[in-house]
């Protein structure tokens, strides 16, 4: 299976008119054609070689990446002398694409890149997405590259971006304390009331397992879609019974703020809807 050949509406998104002036600047005007020999002479060549190595990527999501998922769901990663090891399915999906030379995918070649335009690139995320949403999440981050290709020195940029066009992996590293950022500090608190009663078995509770969050999130969809109030949510139950399925319950920390939440609630479901709010909410 290929999920690139299999969605001509992706593959579609390279033939849109302003891909020739995006990837003219992208490769300004073509001057790497003299310095790498897989570096594109003309706009032709550049969307050829999008095509092919999107047809790779394709390739590995759907015959690898997709296979492995289920397992890594299971397997999970492990803080062995404090350091993680990824779940076999992971290790094999990171290698996989490493050596396929697809990270650094829009970085300069003359670190390792492909110099790629965002555009393939973000479609190639889109693959990996549908193979595995939390794989994506270690995969993606390599646009973290972006910044230090952008505004970094060129003593950094020669130290850093070479080893994430290799395969090293980059991260997203949030730590201020009490500032919504120190994720390992996060806890979920909520506002007791006649409503609110349907919070109850997660009152003052630390959340860090997908299963119980979702599970909340689907309580408060089922009570609000069951009392069909117009003008107010859209279908919440299923958009997030979606978000269940399509993450596959392989994140490790979600958090949640529920402070204030019930003022929120209550102006949606207006007063006079307070008793058939309560009524729902005893019969989940």
């Amino acid at each position: 299976m290929n999920f690139y050949k299999e969605n001509p509406a992706l593959k579609f998104q390279l033939s849109h008119p302003l891909m020739e002036k995006i990837v003219t600047l992208k490769e300004r005007n073509y001057e790497d054609k003299d310095k790498y020999d897989y570096a594109p002479e003309n706009f032709e060549d550049a969307i050829d070689s999008y095509d092919k190595i999107l047809e790779i990527i394709g390739e590995i999501c759907g015959e690898i990446i997709a296979p492995n998922a289920e397992g890594v769901d299971h397997d999970g990663p492990q803080v062995i002398n404090n350091r993680v090891k990824y779940a076999p399915g992971t290790q094999i999906n990171h290698e996989t694409l490493a050596k396929a030379g697809l990270y650094g995918m829009s970085l300069p070649r003359q670190y390792g890149g492909l110099n790629f335009s965002m555009v393939p690139y973000v479609m190639a995320a889109e693959l990996v997405s549908r193979a595995d949403a939390g794989f994506a999440n270690i995969w993606g981050l390599q646009d973290c590259a972006e910044t230090i290709a952008e505004f970094a020195s060129d003593d950094i940029k020669a130290e850093f971006l070479p080893r994430v066009c290799a395969g090293e992996t980059c991260s997203m590293d949030l730590t201020e304390p009490d500032a919504g950022s120190d994720l390992q500090a996060v806890q979920l608190k909520d506002t007791f009331n006649e409503i609110a009663e349907l919070l109850a078995p997660f009152y003052e509770r630390n959340i860090n397992d997908i299963r119980t969050i979702i599970e909340l999130i689907m309580l408060i969809g089922e009570t609000l879609g069951k009392l069909q109030l117009e003008n107010t949510l859209i279908d919440i139950k299923y958009a997030f019974k979606n978000l269940a399925d399509a993450i596959g319950f392989v994140c490790d920390v979600i958090n949640l703020d529920f402070d204030g939440a019930w003022e929120h609630l209550k102006n949606l479901l207006f007063q006079n809807h307070i008793d058939q709010a309560k009524e729902t909410v005893d019969k989940l």
